[in-house]
């Protein structure tokens, strides 16, 4: 096992123990000082207070430093006789404000209440001269003992070093203390503060401890800690509000494993060697742990390093622990940020368990963690000794940051760590190729947690790890945020009435002439906050974080009724800038008037206006189709006089047959007004117009459709380098009114410009050439060594095989696939599909359940779940559930036939292989017994 260099604290503490301490000149002082309270024990007892208890602590005298004792408060005359005179068993010295110089120390042996009491760190300093090098105040057995209320100034030269230590049996009481200055590694002590309280029983309490002034010169391991409490603490400490920035070595070296330690409400930035080092203990009855903490490390904020010096290990947090323990230490309620090293500093994680000695188990609980560096992860723990608990439990933590790279190759890294739990945690970590890594471990869990990475969510080595409801979202809270900000629920409940009303959905003409498509019964109490609101605009996520930026013409609100906004959602004005992530994952607005600008910043999601999905690149736009009652500008012709909300599907009273039939109109101008024209591809049977237009330069196009062509009567005749040739146009045009058209059946399944470019119209409608043709794209996969499989497809236009470019395209195919893969284009949608027998559908090039397709829905996998095994030639069995449907993906992986799904279950194994999944809904449960490694994703995050 690895072992870390020896440090100036283990020596030290080795030559602390109480039989050490009394050195030949404390004996030489304690003489003098004895001498001197012999002769001035009257005076002394005769300025007794009425009110001497502080702190629980009982005081037979209460003295003034300056009245009583007739210290100098200005700093220029030492006041160390006076101050070793009077420091005596039931003794508190009260300082003034001022400043008392100091030149010696004071050891006070087994004294008990005893105290120093200064009027507060910002008003009672003492000074020490340039070189001072020693313990200022140093107790050693005893209880009672108090320091409070002053500031140690070493500010005289760099090489100045002060230190408390104060090792009593019970009743450690100190508070307020601020160092003021450098601490220099030349320092003869192991730490600034040394606190122990060495009974079991005994408690003491610090808080208010401040040292902020650098310390960070020279190499580990000869600098100098913030606060050391070792072996020789038995009881109980409780430490609350310490700020220390800057030590050359641990900050809070905590490393007494056989009494209990409390860390709390404490800030510590930029420390060398880690912030906090604290591990389990051997108490009977009380824990240790860090709670409440922050934790930074932040090269912007570095003040004190000189030029020639440098960092060296900024772990925030170091865990320790072993040597039979009986409570791991628990790290609750933290926030660790780690955004930047520091000058030359690396780090093993912001919460290390290293190797170089027994350490053991830890808790992490509901922490908040950062990390902007890379190199660094969140928490590692590596090579635990098998002699003591090793597990590690990470519960209700978020995780997130710009790290693209860690030491441990994970965010989470657990290595001989059984037991190990993982649970409720969120890590949205874009960059990062893996979330958890567990190494050499069994009898672990991951459960209920949201992990979204770049690449696997969890990769296991040699070990047996549960998992259950795991997924990808990434919406986790950052620093500074509180837990109720990450509360993605939506409630579904209310969707279904707060759209539009029921006679506006299906085309009929009633002949109401009401323009509202809001249903008036929903409106109720609970409304009353979007009362006057006429139209809802909603945002869904699509698995990946997106965030969207629109502008409306009037009055804007959230929409409670469906979803509340997160922290990160905002309304200024009529402007609403958001984030959404997952399908879960849904903001609502409610407003007036008509959405004026639509954008996606980054990435993409579903956007319904008014209850119906909407093309958000159409919004915007004119068309002030927003079911606010004005009048459709939209260019589909119609000259009914009606007033037309062309997004919601209302009609108006016309008696236009088009709008009879209630099929949807696929427009550009995203209008359902009943009608079958579907515009853009021509894909029914009735006879379409196709016209090609000039843009001042000689253009030749050439186009197929799979029924009829002609050139159009009442058109511009064509010329005579126009061909028309069975289904197919050959022609030229030059400018805006040199204008070719034809009418055509079925579709047009192949256009081109063969020259130049031109304007191409649609039965009017204006559209990109680039869509035209059979646009649409099916793939039937077969397995290898699988069994024959049939299927027929029917469309609503026109479909041939992509390998046969040159047949005619038709409505409907049939063929049966073994192995391989069959592939066709096709325009229009799937109006029948049936599939018999074991294979696989792809539409437009993503996985779509077969059985939905045949039911008349198009329901692609939108999850997709890898189990890779390439990298070891042993057998890892997996088995998982899902919510909702699963099936082999052959694009991911080679699973076989033999691995069995049944309903929402699969059990497999791989061995020097990858099996791959898509899914819908979510993983219920997930088992891995192997090193196989485990990536979740979502349909955008695969192939």
């Amino acid at each position: 096992m690895a072992r870390e260099p020896v440090s100036r604290e283990d020596q030290r503490e080795a030559s602390m123990s109480k039989d050490s301490l009394l050195a030949r000149r404390d004996y030489l002082r304690l003489g003098a000082a004895t001498a001197a309270v012999v002769t001035s024990g009257a005076a002394l007892t005769g300025v007794a207070g009425a009110a001497n208890e502080h702190r629980g602590i009982g005081f037979d005298r209460v003295v003034d430093a300056v009245d009583d004792l007739g210290m100098d408060a200005s700093g220029s005359d030492p006041i160390d006789s006076a101050l070793g005179s009077a420091l005596e068993s039931g003794t508190l010295i009260r300082f003034p404000e001022g400043e008392f110089r100091v030149t010696d120390d004071f050891y006070i042996g087994d004294t008990s209440n005893v105290g120093i009491l200064g009027a507060g760190s910002g008003s009672t300093t003492f000074v020490f001269d340039s070189g001072y090098n020693a313990e200022f105040f140093k107790a050693s057995g005893g209880t009672d003992v108090l320091l409070e209320g002053f500031a140690l100034d070493t500010t005289a030269s760099h090489n100045t070093a002060v230190n408390l230590t104060v090792r009593v049996d019970d009743g450690l009481e100190i508070h307020d203390i601020e160092w003021l200055g450098f601490t220099p590694n030349a320092a003869n002590f192991v730490a600034n503060l040394v606190p122990y309280v060495e009974t079991v029983d005994g408690v003491g309490h610090a808080s208010g401890v401040k040292m902020a002034g650098g310390g960070v010169e020279g190499t580990y391991p000869d600098r100098t800690s913030g606060v050391f409490i070792g072996t020789a603490h038995l009881g109980e400490i409780i430490c609350t509000d310490f700020h220390i920035e800057e030590m050359g070595s641990t900050a809070f070296s905590a490393r007494g494993r056989k009494g209990a330690i409390k860390i709390e409400d404490s800030y510590f930035a930029n420390n060398d060697n880690s912030s906090i080092r604290i591990g389990g203990n051997q108490h009977p009855s009380k824990e240790s742990w860090a709670k409440n903490c922050t934790v930074v490390a932040d090269a912007d904020l570095v003040d004190h390093l000189d030029s020639d010096e440098e960092y060296g290990n900024t772990d925030l947090i170091r865990v320790g622990g072993g040597q039979e323990e009986v409570h791991g230490v628990i790290i609750e309620d933290c926030t660790l940020e780690y955004r930047s090293h520091p000058r030359g500093a690396f780090s093993r994680a912001a919460i290390a368990r290293p190797s170089f000695s027994e350490n053991g188990a830890f808790t992490v609980r509901g922490c908040t963690i950062a990390i902007d560096a890379d190199g660094v992860p969140a928490i590692k723990a590596t090579d635990a000794t098998s002699s003591v608990p090793a597990d590690v439990t990470v519960t209700d933590t978020h995780i997130t940051g710009s790290v693209s790279q860690t030491n441990a190759d994970a965010a989470i890294y657990a290595e001989d760590s059984d037991g190990t739990t993982i649970e409720n945690i969120c890590m949205s970590l874009p960059n990062l190729d893996t979330g958890v890594l567990i190494e050499n471990s069994t009898d672990c869990e991951i459960t209920s947690s949201d992990i979204y990475t770049a690449g696997e969510a969890t990769k296991f080595v040699d070990s047996n790890v549960a998992t259950s409801d795991i997924t990808n979202d990434g919406a986790c809270r950052v620093p500074g945020e509180s837990d109720d900000s990450t509360d993605d629920s939506t409630d579904d409940s209310t969707t279904d009435d707060s759209t539009t009303d029921d006679s506006t959905t299906d085309g009929s003409t009633d002949g109401s002439t009401d323009d509202s498509t809001t249903d008036d019964s929903t409106t109720d109490d609970t409304t009353s906050d979007t009362e006057g609101l006429p139209n809802s605009l909603r945002l869904t996520g699509k698995g990946t974080s997106t965030n969207y930026r629109f502008t409306v013409s009037e009055q804007l609100k959230a929409d409670p009724q469906v979803s509340d906004l997160e922290s990160w959602d905002d309304i200024s004005g009529s402007t609403a800038d958001g984030w959404v992530t997952s399908e879960s994952n849904v903001d609502s607005y409610a407003f007036s008037g008509s959405v004026t600008d639509f954008e996606f910043v980054e990435g993409d999601a579903t956007v319904e206006l008014n209850g119906k999905v909407v093309d958000p690149s159409t919004l915007g736009s004119t068309d002030d189709s927003t079911s606010d009652g004005s009048t459709d500008d939209s260019t589909d012709g119609s000259t009914d006089g009606s007033t037309d909300d062309t997004t919601d599907g209302s009609t108006d009273g016309s008696t236009d047959d088009s709008t009879t039939d209630g099929s949807t109109d696929d427009t550009t101008d995203g209008s359902t007004d009943g009608s079958t024209d579907d515009t853009t591809d021509g894909s029914t049977d009735d006879t379409h117009t196709v016209s090609i237009s000039g843009t001042g330069t000689s253009t030749n196009y050439r186009f197929t459709v799979s029924g009829d062509l002609a050139a159009e009567s009442d058109a511009n005749d064509l010329e005579s380098w126009d061909d028309i040739t069975e289904s197919t146009a050959d022609g030229w045009v030059t400018t805006a009114s040199n204008v070719d058209t034809y009418e055509f059946t079925g579709d047009i399944v192949e256009f081109e410009f063969v020259e130049g470019e031109g304007t191409v119209e649609v039965d009017g409608e204006v559209v990109d050439p680039s869509a035209l043709g059979l646009s649409r794209t099916l793939r039937i996969v077969g397995y290898d060594g699988g069994t024959t499989a049939t299927y027929e497809v029917t469309t609503s236009g026109s479909i041939r095989a992509t390998s046969d470019g040159d047949a005619a395209a038709t409505s409907t195919v049939e063929d049966a696939i073994i192995d391989g893969s069959h592939s066709y284009e096709f325009g229009g949608d799937i109006s029948y599909f049936s599939l018999d027998g074991d294979a696989e559908v792809y539409v437009d090039g993503r996985q779509v359940d077969p059985d939905a397709l045949a039911n008349g829905e198009l329901v692609a996998y939108e999850n997709l779940l890898v189990v890779d095994g390439s990298a070891n030639n042993g057998k890892t069995k997996y088995q998982f559930a899902v919510t909702g449907e699963v099936a082999r993906s052959p694009d991911l992986g080679s699973a076989e036939t033999e691995d069995v799904i049944s309903g929402g279950t699969v059990v497999g194994s791989v061995k020097g292989d990858v099996d791959g999944y898509r899914f819908t809904g979510n993983i219920v449960t997930l088992d891995v017994n192997g090193s196989a490694s485990v990536e979740f994703g979502t349909a955008e995050d695969g192939n």
